[in-house]
C-alpha cells in the first residue's frame, strides 16, 4: 500500500487525474452539444457518466463499444459510467472519444448488428430478436 501511495505522489497522479477528468467532461459536453443523444454529463475526477435517451440505446452503445474494444459500464436506467484507470493518458482519452463518436453513429443509424462472438457470449442476439 505504501509503495502505491508513493507512486501516486511521485507521478502526481491526483493532479493529472483531476485535469484529465475535467478535460474528459469538457469533451463529453462538446459531444453532447453536437449529439443530443448524450445527456446529463456528470462526474468528479476521472469518474464520469452520461445518459442516453433510452435503455435500448444505452445497451446498444455498450455493446457497440465492446465490439470496438472499449469497455464501459451501464448504470441506472439509461446511463453509461466511465471509470478509466489512474494511469490513463490524454492520448488514450482521445482514442476513447473517437471510439465513442463512432459507436454513437452506429447506434444512431441502425444500432449494432447483434452477431458475432461477443453477442453469442452475452446472448444479446436472443434478447434483441
Amino acid at each position: 500500500g505504501i509503495a502505491t501511495i508513493e507512486t501516486i505522489k511521485k507521478q502526481k497522479l491526483l493532479q493529472k487525474n483531476a485535469q484529465n477528468g475535467a478535460s474528459l467532461r469538457k469533451w463529453l459536453l462538446e459531444i453532447a452539444h453536437v449529439d443530443d443523444a448524450v445527456q446529463n454529463v456528470r462526474g468528479i475526477g476521472l469518474m464520469n457518466a452520461f445518459d442516453l435517451p433510452t435503455k435500448k440505446m444505452r445497451d446498444d452503445l455498450v455493446l457497440q463499444l465492446l465490439k470496438q474494444g472499449v469497455v464501459v459500464l451501464g448504470c441506472g436506467k439509461q446511463g453509461i459510467r466511465l471509470l478509466p484507470p489512474y494511469i490513463v493518458t490524454r492520448q488514450e482519452i482521445n482514442i476513447f472519444l473517437g471510439e465513442l463518436e463512432d459507436a454513437l453513429k452506429v447506434c444512431r443509424k441502425k444500432g449494432p448488428v447483434h452477431t458475432g462472438v461477443i453477442c453469442k457470449y452475452g446472448m444479446c442476439a436472443e434478447m434483441h430478436a
